[in-house]
């Protein structure tokens, strides 16, 4: 399959793998937890280690440049999206961060997780973890309350439509 032009301009390096090594159900939609590597939280100590177990190479990427993740057969399977190249951005961002810290309070099982140690609220629709069917979550009112606020405010709503164009 031939590359837009687009792509290929940005496409410096491709994937040793293709799509079809990735384990997903028969639906689709959602991954499968690979078992050939050993699931446990293990904090890597550097990117060789990271190369050295995972056959991982190092990409220099600017993270403000728009840069397509290629497979072999050339399908973009992911994108690595970049972020507006200017001070108000950068700025909205630091702003919403502060609404954030601000506003939320979260519970300890919201603290930190097995990906990073990054807190998070999961909102809206949820699919995984046993669900039979994709379903909305449910949150106390003065929790929706501050959502409402949050995602009402111009940086939310300014890294949404970047998120959205992207």
């Amino acid at each position: 399959m031939a590359l837009k032009a687009i792509v290929r301009k940005h496409n410096t390096h491709s994937m040793t793998t293709t799509s079809d090594d990735c384990p997903v159900p028969s639906t689709g939609w959602s991954g499968i937890r690979d078992t050939k590597y050993k699931v446990e939280l293990h904090q890597y100590t550097g990117i060789a280690e990271l190369k050295d177990s995972f056959g991982m190479r190092l990409f220099d990427w600017n993270r403000c440049t728009s840069h397509p993740l290629v497979d072999k057969e050339h399908w973009v399977i992911g994108v690595l999206g970049g972020h507006p190249n200017n001070d108000a951005y950068l700025r909205a961002t630091e702003e919403a961060a502060n609404e954030i810290k601000n506003e939320l309070k979260f519970r300890p099982n919201q603290q930190g997780g097995r990906r990073d140690a990054f807190s998070s609220v999961s909102i809206e629709v949820s699919f995984g973890g046993g669900q039979q069917v994709p379903g909305n979550l449910a949150h106390p009112p003065a929790t929706i309350d501050v959502f409402q606020r949050l995602f009402s405010l111009v940086y939310f709503l300014r890294m949404a439509g970047f998120a959205n164009r992207a």
